[in-house]
């Protein structure tokens, strides 16, 4: 969504992000170029954010990084024509893989636009984690507001009006200056351990270099998604409050009679810390990097299948075991044009070797334990 960007802007800005970690295949829109309500230029609002944004940009065009500045303008090939592109994405997403969690950081254009497609279409969502607003103290956004709401108020809300009673709002005033202070920050940097070499690394030491308060927000949403039991209360479960963000103003208020979500109104602030040296970053063994190469190649083939064939659509099933000792996700194609079947299948599982199979594998030259652990991607 347009905001202190153009949405082309930012679809060329993920691609760059997600090329620096060897992940191009990943599929990038371009979201609404206008907001759902009256446009606001943040620009015209906020003096200051046009200088902001021309050191972001300096900042991420740093020769260590496959993007350059004169590449920030270029069009973003996927929906760049069309203002509904990222909208009728979500909802693919959906029909593909089932109910799926949501964690949004910016205006809630496309979340509204695709409930206007397909009405209901929140409601299906297993969860739904929305950073934006201020709710105990005055946002920093005209009228009191925070800018997410403020730059599409009709957009949020709709979206909190027809949001499953699963989502978990994060008002942005949570996030002080205690929640993100020096040791947050220190924090942050310090849970990238390659952060002299990775691309990616590079990006958020020049963001922390060009403001000292970048990252206070997205982080914060973050970490209330991943580990919301440590984060929010002893339970693990935000207070359910009616809220409502005026239609006009984008400022939130309680509302009286309205249907309650989960609302954060305060953090464990160690256990935040906690988190964002730890929970944020994905420590993976060689299985594992496997593993999600393995995933993304399905992806690929799955989407060139379709392709070839032109006409048919596969139809993707996910299961997970209940103890986590397996996972997998099949996908089939019938009746299509060129391929009358075809299926794409990974299967992973985990456990224990029983004493019957590491006597087996020992037999053929590699001794192995009983109760060792094993991991079998098919």
């Amino acid at each position: 969504m347009t905001g202190m960007s153009s949405s082309i802007e930012g679809a060329s800005h993920v691609r760059m992000l997600l090329g620096s970690l060897g992940q191009g295949h990943v599929p990038v829109v371009a979201g609404a170029h206008t907001p759902l309500g009256p446009f606001r230029n943040i620009a015209d609002v906020s003096p200051g954010a046009a200088q902001y944004m021309r050191g972001v940009r300096n900042g991420l065009a740093s020769p260590e990084l496959p993007w350059r500045g004169d590449r920030f303008e270029c069009a973003a090939e996927d929906g760049a024509a069309d203002a509904d592109a990222a909208a009728r994405a979500l909802i693919a997403a959906t029909d593909r893989f089932g109910p799926c969690t949501l964690l949004t950081l910016g205006p809630l254009s496309n979340i509204a636009l695709a409930e206007r497609i397909r009405p209901g279409w929140l409601g299906n969502l297993s969860s739904l984690v929305v950073m934006g607003g201020s709710l105990r103290s005055p946002g920093d956004a005209p009228g009191g507001a925070e800018w997410n709401f403020y730059l599409d108020s009709q957009a949020a809300h709709e979206v909190l009006a027809a949001a499953p009673p699963s989502t978990l709002l994060v008002p942005t005033d949570v996030a002080n200056d205690r929640a993100f202070d020096a040791a947050a920050r220190e924090a942050l940097l310090g849970a990238f351990a390659d952060g002299s070499t990775h691309p990616v690394s590079q990006a958020c030491g020049a963001l922390l270099r060009i403001d000292p308060g970048a990252g206070r927000y997205d982080p914060l949403a973050a970490a209330c998604l991943v580990a919301p039991e440590s984060l929010l209360s002893t339970n693990g479960a935000a207070p359910r409050l009616a809220v409502s963000s005026d239609a006009s103003s984008g400022v939130l208020r309680e509302v009286v009679g309205g249907r309650p979500l989960g609302v954060v109104t305060s953090i464990d602030i160690p256990a935040y810390h906690r988190v964002l040296r730890e929970g944020l970053v994905e420590t993976e063994d060689e299985f594992d990097r496997f593993t999600r190469f393995i995933k993304s190649e399905q992806e690929a083939i799955v989407s060139s299948l379709e392709a070839s064939d032109g006409v048919a659509a596969f139809t993707c099933d996910a299961w997970r075991r209940e103890d986590g000792s397996g996972e997998g996700r099949m996908c089939v194609l019938e009746d299509g044009a060129a391929w009358e079947k075809a299926g794409v299948g990974v299967s992973i599982s985990s456990g224990e070797l029983t004493d019957a199979r590491a006597k087996a594998m020992s037999a053929r030259g590699r001794p192995v334990s009983p109760g060792t652990r094993y991991k079998v991607l098919e």
